[in-house]
């Protein structure tokens, strides 16, 4: 799962087992090590009871929930993006993007096997 993090915006661009893991057990999560006793873990997580999409930051740690039946709907379908907006205060908010990750249309020195074939390759 790769993570991007651009000011107040933040986007999980997850592989094509990374989807069928949430799909399959609800939770997917990878992490950033800074050391052998420091790393930043940064998951999706489906439930129940939740209209949209909740980040939350605790101890190292990025949890974006995210309703159930919209990662279901997601993972069994050709949308490429969850896209949500959390605002925090009456004048900021968080920008969300969950993505289905594509290969890339140049060579790059990255293994992209389990990435999903792009769109412009069909």
């Amino acid at each position: 799962m790769k993570l991007r993090i651009k000011g107040n915006s933040i986007r999980f661009r997850l592989t094509q087992s990374e989807v069928k893991i949430v799909e399959q057990t609800g939770l997917v999560k990878d992490q950033i090590k800074f050391s052998n006793s420091i790393s930043l873990v940064y998951e999706i997580k489906a439930v129940t009871g939740l209209d949209y999409v909740e980040p939350i930051y605790s101890e190292n740690k990025i949890t974006l929930k995210v309703n159930e039946s919209l990662i279901r709907d997601w993972t069994r379908s050709d949308q490429v993006t969850i896209s949500s907006t959390f605002d925090f205060s009456s004048d900021e908010n968080l920008t969300i993007l969950i993505e289905k990750d594509f290969k890339c249309l140049s060579p790059r020195d990255e293994d992209e096997s389990d990435m999903f074939p792009h769109p412009k390759q069909q």
